[in-house]
Order: structure tokens, then sequence, then C-alpha cells
């Protein structure tokens, strides 16, 4: 159980994220439609999950190599230089995501003073949903690069054709 929750905990923040989004979102127009009053609280607790959704759920489709690339001039490329390439490029972005994770720690930690208009909840839950992410962005891209590494020539941390929900 443990280790299923350790392999879906960004799926299950997003999906609960979006979930609150849509059902205060759903709420509030429901509400102004049928009683001409609106929730108070409902754009505070939509930007929350919106925030969370948008955030965790980047950060899974990076796990999964989900996200859209643009690969076209490296796959012309020979497999040797086509491997120190992807390294490169895994190393690039273990340094940015780390250095958006740090970023995003120093905004955190200077937001526990800002609260919410409404609800008055730190802005610390609104910013350290991106430090968490990328973070884990982080860690992915040096699990990549290593795998890369390590893996040889022939093989690399991208998804491969074999591998797409496209190939038949």
């Amino acid at each position: 159980m443990m280790l299923w929750f350790a392999r879906n905990f960004e799926f299950l923040i997003s999906a609960a994220a979006f979930t609150l989004m849509l059902v205060t979102i759903s709420a509030n127009v429901l509400c102004r439609y049928f009683f001409s009053y609106a929730l108070p609280f409902a754009e505070e607790l939509a930007y929350l999950g919106f925030d969370y959704a948008v955030f965790f759920g980047a950060s899974l489709l990076y796990r999964e190599h989900g996200l859209i690339a643009v690969t076209v001039f490296v796959d012309r490329l020979s497999q040797g230089i086509r491997h120190y390439v992807l390294l490169f490029n895994f190393l690039v972005l273990t340094l940015a995501n780390a250095y958006l994770c740090y970023l995003g720690w120093i905004l955190s930690q200077g937001s526990w003073v800002r609260r919410s208009a409404y609800i008055e909840y730190p802005y610390f839950f609104i910013n350290i949903a991106p430090t968490i992410a990328f973070g884990l962005m982080a860690i992915y891209s040096a699990r990549f690069f290593l795998k890369t590494l390590f893996g040889g020539v022939g093989e690399d941390a991208g998804i491969s054709e074999a591998e797409s929900p496209d190939a038949t």
C-alpha cells in the first residue's frame, strides 16, 4: 500500500486539487445562479487547487516523459553524439530544476506573513507547491542523467517508440 502511494502520490495530489478546484468553482456558479450569492472563499480555494493540480501534474508528466518535446534534431544525430547531448540535457535540467526549487524555497520561507484575503491561510501553502514540484523534477532529472550515463550509448532515459502509448 505504501509503495503504491509512493508511486502515485503526485497523481493523487493533482487529482484531489483538481477536484477541489472543480467543486469550488461549480458550487460558486450554482450559488450565483440560483441564489444570487457568490461564495466569498471560492476564488481562493479554486486558485489553491489550480496551483497544486498544475505543479504536481507537471511533475508527474515529467517523470513519465509525458511532456511535449521537440527531438527532430537530436534524433538525427549518431548514437554516440546523441548520448552526450542527452547527458548534457539531463545535467542542465537537474541544475535548473534544483535552482528553481531553491528559489521556491526562498519565496516560501518569506510567505508565512502574507495571508489570503478571506480564508487567511498563509501564502506558504501556495508557494510550496512549485518548490516541491521542482525538487521532484530535479530528482527525476538526476535519475534520468544517471540512467543515461550508466545505460550506455544505445540506451537513454527518454521514452522509446515501443513504450509510447500510441505505438501498436
